[in-house]
């Protein structure tokens, strides 16, 4: 297996692989929600019989909104300006799918569990209050592009 790993702000990015990775990289997302808060993205190809996929992982900030929002350009940013076809990017985005702050995100990609799962979001996080159910900050997207289905 190949991985590569990164650690920013007490928090671990990695990304593993049953295909050998090349064109490691990485970015600080900005802006920074306070002095010691380093928020970042790992991004790694994987290079597949099938086709090269690029894979980025990332943490984003959970305290203000707009700085949320910002680093979610950020990242789009960073993903559209790798070489891949196809991304798949993965990751604590600390905003639910349908949350304002990631509409950069939303708009560039689909979550792949929620577009899988007849009953959305998967619930990763977060319960607000017992009584309702936890809401997910933890996604997995790929861009909005259509799918291909080859026969044989």
């Amino acid at each position: 297996m190949d991985y590569v790993y990164l650690r920013a702000n007490g928090h671990r990015r990695a990304v593993l692989s049953p295909h050998p990775l090349r064109d490691i990289s990485f970015m600080e997302l900005q802006p920074q929600a306070g002095f010691f808060e380093h928020r970042v993205v790992l991004g790694a190809t994987a290079i597949r019989p099938e086709g090269d996929v690029g894979v980025y992982v990332t943490h984003l900030t959970n305290g203000d909104p707009e700085i949320n929002r910002s680093q979610a350009e950020s990242l789009v940013s960073f993903v559209a300006s790798g070489s891949d076809d196809f991304a798949i990017l993965a990751g604590d985005f600390n905003a639910t799918d349908d949350s304002p702050q990631i509409e950069p995100v939303t708009q560039q990609a689909v979550d792949i569990y929620g577009a899988t799962h007849a009953e959305g979001s998967g619930f990763t996080c977060c319960v607000d209050d017992l009584s309702s159910p936890p809401r997910s900050t933890d996604q997995a997207h790929r861009p909005r592009i259509p799918v291909r289905i080859a026969s044989t």
